[in-house]
């Protein structure tokens, strides 16, 4: 495993402590940058081993976590290293070799978009866009650039909501001018129900009223007679505030709702 002197800025480090680097260790398979030509991955296992392939051949060697110092211990082929994380972000592992300025770097095999030639221009170029996107400056155009296209997202929904509510208003007027005769005869048939409503309790309230001066007085049916026609000529009056009222946006609303697509 190669390592090579790079200079990773220091508020790239920061990363580490943000990150569960053993979690992260265990979760992927590494492949070893090197200038080389050879592939080599590395496979680490919850329960100490590591598998280190290179070039398909596989050598089963160990791993360890020292929690006092949070360094990775490497044993491989009787040679033991001890690694300490310098930089994680879930692609690149950067490991300084404890106490050199040399760092090994492991990249997500499955990563094969970030820094595809493996080459160590690729690499530097690759912490060097790190830092810049760490920087202040542009974190706040990031959030700038994200709050502008927050807005213009926002600004095309109500747009496009504009238009829907356009269509469906247009949709509408075709569905009230299309069934113009459905809508004239659901309109005379529920006046003429209230009509027949209204005679009827006209019926009602004369009868009982009439009914009231016939019978004798006193009389048992006298008093529910009264109470009868009391409250007949109270629904009446509700009726014939009813009849007066327009009833006709009700029944272009039930007709558009029976003909819009859904």
């Amino acid at each position: 495993m190669k390592t090579y002197l790079l200079n990773i800025p220091n508020e790239l480090k920061n990363f580490c402590q943000k990150k569960d680097v053993v979690a992260l260790l265990c979760s992927k398979s590494w492949e070893v940058f090197n200038d080389e030509g050879n592939k080599q991955i590395l496979i680490f296992q919850k329960n100490g081993a590591l598998l280190v392939s290179t070039n398909g051949d596989v050598i089963n060697s160990t791993w360890q976590f020292i929690s006092a110092n949070k360094s990775i211990i490497i044993s491989v082929e009787g040679k033991t290293t001890m690694l300490n994380p310098v930089f994680v972000d879930g692609v690149v592992l950067a490991m300084g070799k404890n106490g050199t300025q040399e760092c090994l770097f492991m990249i997500d095999e499955t990563r094969t978009d970030v820094m595809p030639n493996r080459t160590f221009g690729e690499l530097e170029d690759y912490f060097i866009q790190k830092a810049l996107e760490n920087s202040p400056e542009y974190i706040a155009a990031r959030q700038a650039q994200l709050q502008q296209e927050e807005m213009t997202r926002q600004a095309r929904l109500r747009q496009e909501e504009k238009a829907r509510q356009a269509k469906i208003a247009e949709q509408k007027k075709r569905i009230i001018c299309e069934h113009q005769e459905e809508i004239n005869a659901a309109l005379l048939k529920r006046r003429n129900s209230r009509v027949n409503l209204i005679f009827i309790l006209i019926a009602v309230f004369l009868i009982t009223l009439a009914l009231t001066f016939i019978l004798p007085n006193p009389s048992t049916w006298r008093g529910l007679l009264i109470v009868i026609c009391g409250v007949t000529g109270i629904i009446l009056v509700g009726c014939l505030a009813l009849l007066s009222e327009d009833v006709k946006p009700d029944i272009e609303s039930e007709i558009v709702e029976k003909y819009l697509p859904k």
